[in-house]
C-alpha cells in the first residue's frame, strides 16, 4: 500500500500468476473488467515470470490500467493469446 495525500492510501493490485495456469485467460480478463470499473486503485498488474536466453529469471508485468493493454485482454480467446499480449505489450523488469 502507497500512500497519497488525497485519498490516504493506494492500493495496488500486483498479481503473480503464471501462464502454466488453466485459470490464466480468465483470471487476466476479470483483473481487466476489474480495473474498468475501479478508478481509486494505483496499479494492477499481471505478473509471469520468465527466463531469458541467459538463464536470468525476469518478470513481465502486464499494466491493466493501460487501456490499449486492457482492451487487448477482453479480446483474447486463449491463453496463447494472452502469452502474446505480455511478449508485445509487458513490461520487462
Amino acid at each position: 500500500m502507497r500512500s497519497d495525500p488525497a485519498v490516504d492510501y493506494v492500493v495496488d493490485i500486483l498479481e503473480p500468476h503464471g501462464n502454466q495456469y488453466a485459470d490464466n485467460l480468465s483470471k487476466a480478463k476479470a483483473l481487466a473488467e476489474y480495473t474498468k470499473v475501479e478508478d481509486r486503485l494505483g496499479r494492477i498488474q499481471l505478473i509471469h515470470k520468465t527466463t531469458d536466453d541467459g538463464g536470468t529469471s525476469k518478470f513481465i508485468r502486464l499494466d491493466l490500467t493501460d487501456m490499449a493493454v486492457r482492451d487487448k485482454v477482453l479480446r483474447a480467446f486463449s491463453n496463447d493469446e494472452l502469452y502474446h499480449i505480455f511478449e508485445t505489450d509487458g513490461i520487462i523488469e
